[in-house]
C-alpha cells in the first residue's frame, strides 16, 4: 500500500498554522526517459528527496517523507486519521466511488468488516482442520 506522504506533510503543516508545502522538481535525463528529483518548502524549511524517480509523483512524495522524517521526533508519524483515510482511499480505489465523505467513511467501515469477517471464518477453519487431525 502506498503511504501518501503529501496529504500527511499538508495536515501536519495545518495543523500547526505552517505555510503550506511548495514543491518544485527538477528533470534530468532525455525526453524518453526522464527521471525527476523533488524538494518541498514548509514553514521555511527545504527538504529534498535522496533519489531520482521516473515518475513526478513518486519524486514529490519522497520529498515530503524526507520532510515528515526530519520535523517529527519519531519519523513519519500515523495520525489519528491515518488509518481512516487509508481504509477510505482504498475504498474508492475498489471502485466504491462516494459523494460525500459519510458516504465514503460507511463504505469504508464496510470493506473493513467484511474482511475482517472473512478472515476470522478463515482463521477458525484452519483451527478446525488442525484440531481434527
Amino acid at each position: 500500500m502506498q503511504i501518501l506522504f503529501k496529504n500527511q506533510l499538508q495536515t501536519y503543516a495545518q495543523k500547526r498554522n505552517f505555510t503550506l508545502p511548495k514543491y518544485s522538481c527538477e528533470r534530468v535525463g532525455p525526453p524518453h526517459a526522464p527521471l525527476f528529483k523533488c524538494r518541498v518548502t514548509v514553514n521555511g524549511q527545504t527538504y529534498e528527496s535522496r533519489e531520482q524517480f521516473p515518475i513526478l509523483n513518486r519524486a514529490e512524495q519522497a520529498a515530503a517523507k524526507a520532510a515528515l522524517s526530519s520535523l517529527l521526533p519519531n519519523g513519519v508519524e500515523e495520525d489519528e486519521s491515518f488509518y481512516k483515510n487509508r481504509l477510505q482511499d482504498l475504498a474508492q480505489r475498489e471502485g466504491q466511488g462516494a459523494k460525500t465523505k459519510k458516504e465514503a467513511e460507511m463504505s469504508a467501515a464496510k470493506n473493513a468488516y467484511t474482511a475482517l469477517k472473512q478472515r476470522t471464518y478463515i482463521i477458525c477453519f484452519i483451527y478446525i482442520l488442525f484440531s481434527v487431525s
